[in-house]
């Protein structure tokens, strides 16, 4: 044994057999790694997730699950803010063409909700598709179409008697709304010119 100093390195050489091999790995699944090639930051919901979540009917209203929004209410509206940038600083995207309005830079057509595929609250966008954000870029995919006639129904209620009360109410607040519609997609059938 010998004894080091501060700043005093020893190297020692050791010799190693090599032994029989008994034991193998293998991997079955590839977990998801952390996106190293950007510094962006970002969420996605899919579809079942947004349509299973009980929010609202709109994209400004799922964005506030997303780390880093917050909802920042002005006048009549609440226009949701990403990351500390002020809540007119964001960029939304549908289908990747611009769905930005441009005099209120807010959401321009907000999509039904069943219609979309895929959404993403992204921040720290640096890319230069997406150039001059300051704030986050709201990128909504849009589901393809299909061949065969397919179809959905929902029904959204909100009523005095399923709604929980306050801890600080005495009484819950009266609230009474239905929400409700269809969504039908198919083959597209032009006569004479396109069939299918």
């Amino acid at each position: 044994i010998a004894l080091l100093g501060q700043n005093q390195a020893s190297v020692f050489d050791l010799v190693l057999q090599v032994g029989q091999s008994t034991e193998s790995v293998t991997v079955e699944a590839i977990g998801s790694g952390v996106q190293s090639m950007t510094t962006e930051l970002g969420t996605v919901l899919t579809s079942q997730e947004m349509t299973d979540l009980p929010v609202g009917r709109s994209i400004q209203s799922i964005m506030d699950l997303s780390p880093g929004v917050n909802a920042v209410t002005t006048g009549q509206s609440s226009v949701p803010s990403v990351n500390g940038s002020i809540n007119r600083a964001s960029v939304y995207m549908m289908d990747g063409t611009s769905n930005t309005a441009p005099t209120y830079t807010s959401l321009a057509v907000n999509p039904i909700m069943e219609t979309i595929a895929e959404y993403k609250v992204q921040s720290h966008n640096d890319s230069a598709d997406v150039g001059g954000v300051t704030g986050g870029v709201i990128n909504v995919a849009t589901k393809s179409g299909t061949n065969e006639l397919h179809g959905q129904a929902f029904e959204i209620t909100q009523n005095t008697a399923l709604n929980a009360r306050n801890t600080f109410q005495a009484v819950r607040p009266t609230t009474h709304g239905i929400t409700a519609g269809v969504v039908v997609g198919g083959p597209v059938w032009l006569p004479k010119i396109y069939n299918g």
